[in-house]
């Protein structure tokens, strides 16, 4: 299977939960070190998913990478870095 295809099926995954359930799976991620190819699938297709539902992730995203240094929560369709 190609990183597009791993993209594509996460994607289809991603596309059944709710909002919430994304938020906790960025914020499983939060704090991980390690990095591997699939890894970067499963997070472009978190952030075409949030995008594709106008979820404001402007906080956690800086055009290239995400923000994985703290957890986030959902204030009105954006996500919200919190300290914890």
């Amino acid at each position: 299977m190609t990183l597009e295809e791993h993209v594509i099926n996460f994607r289809e995954s991603f596309d059944r939960k709710t909002n919430e359930d994304l938020v906790q799976s960025f914020n499983k991620e939060v704090g991980v070190k390690g990095w591997v190819s699939i890894r970067g699938s499963y997070l472009k297709a978190l952030r075409e998913v949030f995008t594709s539902r106008c979820i404001d992730i402007s906080s956690v995203y800086n055009g290239s990478e995400f923000l994985l240094d703290k957890k986030v929560k959902m204030e009105d369709n954006s996500l919200v870095r919190i300290d914890e």
